[in-house]
């Protein structure tokens, strides 16, 4: 029987007997936005922009074929608030189409209302965009959404950030939280749980060096 968190004391459970594999987040083209402030629940329920910027932004996203997550930098700096918005933009390729690459590009905009005016159109090549070269972690810290991912994913990508700079950031919900710290590899879209610092490192490594890492991987979504 799986052990999860009792919602009473907050505590996390290290132990689950639920198999990872399969149990991926789904989904293709993925935009990861800087946002310090709150996010809500849900990032797109209203609270953390408006409901009439989350609904413009909502439609877009449809139109697009594209999932959003929230993003923001390890420890206090990722509170802090800027004058302009990292954005990344990440296409895990066509899996109906082996020669399409994955690809992975970065860009500063105005904020989350300046969204919509990203024009996605030609797949890495986005205006304004420049070409990322290393992998993207996003390591879950969504405590409004569930408290294991704040407890365990807070301090997992404070240490590797230190030693990855630029290439971990906090995340809002990557589902899965019950296999905390829940996290997804971009641009490819692998989810991972269940990871020591240690062993993300060592994911961050093979990545990096083109080789698919089998310890902690759900599956791509």
């Amino acid at each position: 029987m799986p052990t999860t968190r009792n919602p009473r004391s907050g505590m996390c459970s290290d132990l689950t007997s639920e198999p990872l594999p399969g149990t991926a987040k789904t989904g293709g083209l993925t935009l990861a936005l800087e946002n310090p402030g709150g996010w809500g629940r849900d990032i797109l329920d209203g609270e953390a922009l408006g409901k009439e910027l989350t609904g413009t932004i909502s439609r877009w996203l449809k139109k697009n074929r594209a999932q959003l997550q929230f993003i923001r930098r390890p420890g206090r700096e990722g509170q802090v608030a800027r004058d302009t918005a990292t954005l990344f933009i990440a296409r895990p390729g066509d899996p109906d189409n082996p020669g399409t690459p994955a690809t992975l590009e970065r860009m500063e905009i105005a904020g989350a209302e300046a969204l919509t005016d990203v024009d996605l159109s030609t797949p890495g090549h986005t205006p304004g965009a420049e070409p990322v070269t290393d992998p993207l972690l996003l390591v879950c810290t969504h405590g409004k959404r569930d408290l294991c991912c704040a407890v365990k994913g807070r301090p997992l990508a404070a240490e590797l950030a230190a030693t990855y700079p630029g290439m971990v950031w906090e995340s809002s919900h990557t589902k899965g939280h019950r296999f905390a710290p829940s996290m997804i590899l971009l641009p490819w879209n692998y989810s991972f749980g269940t990871l020591s610092a240690v062993q993300t490192g060592a994911m961050l490594q093979d990545a990096a060096a083109g080789r698919l890492h089998v310890t902690g991987n759900r599956g791509r979504g």
